[in-house]
Formats: structure tokens, sequence, C-alpha cells
């Protein structure tokens, strides 16, 4: 865990909440994580201090599946997915049909294909620059 202070009420639902569970108000994943003979406290946004990891783009294992909601995503890499892999398949064969993936399953815009190219012409960075910030914006 990180060296951060928290409040009375996340010292107290860090002794009740034993093993990980989905917080309803905000559909977060918290709760302890065992990673060999270290423990790791995974937090929700809803904390009034959520724990910040050493060595991680997110301080997360495990998330919901931004889809389904019954799967777990996710990950401590800004190149985690966002979705399980039943729902990554559906995105990839819906794309196949029509041409685009509905869905930017991705936690990095680049896993996505949106990006900007550096030596395109004005026009189509201008394009690229708007998908970029539609993207951005979430869901």
């Amino acid at each position: 865990m990180n060296d951060q202070p928290f409040s009375p009420a996340d010292a107290a639902l860090r002794e009740r909440i034993t093993e990980l569970s989905v917080h309803i108000p905000c559909g977060g994943i918290r709760g302890p994580i065992r990673r060999g003979t270290s423990r790791l406290w995974q937090s929700c946004r809803d904390e009034d201090n959520p724990v910040k990891w050493l060595a991680a783009d997110v301080s997360r294992d495990f998330d919901l599946c931004i889809v389904c909601f019954r799967a777990t995503a996710g990950g401590r890499s800004r190149w985690s997915w966002r979705a399980c892999s039943d729902c990554r398949a559906v995105n990839d064969a819906v794309a196949s049909v029509w041409g685009f993936r509905p869905f930017a399953l991705g936690r990095h815009s680049l896993m996505n294909g949106i990006g900007v190219r550096g030596r395109a012409p004005a026009e189509v960075q201008q394009r690229q620059l708007e998908r970029l910030k539609e993207y951005a914006g979430g869901d």
C-alpha cells in the first residue's frame, strides 16, 4: 500500500471489507488484494483518500466490464482493457461486419485506433483531434 494517511471512514471500511466487492453507488470494485506475501488495497472513487500504488499506471487490478457488468476487466497498466474477453470478441465480430468497432474498449486511445499522426495533413489531423477529444470525453 502507499503511505498516504486515510480518513477514519476509510480505516473502518478497510477493517470491515475482507474481500473484493462491488461498491454499488459507484460500481467500482474495492477491497484487499494479495500479491504473494504483500497485501494491497484497491480503492473505489468514493473513498475519501483512494490508494495510489507505486509503479502502476492505474491503482486497480480489477474493474467490472463496462459492457456486460458481469465479468472483470482492467489491470494496472494504461494498456489494459475496460471490457471482458467475451465482450471484446463481440465488439470485434461486429466490427468485421460494420467495418468499425462500435465501442472503444481499450483504456488507452491508441488501443482503439484513436490517435493523431504527426505528419498527416492539417485537415486529417483536425479530424483525428476531434475524434480524440470525443474519446477523452467518455462514453
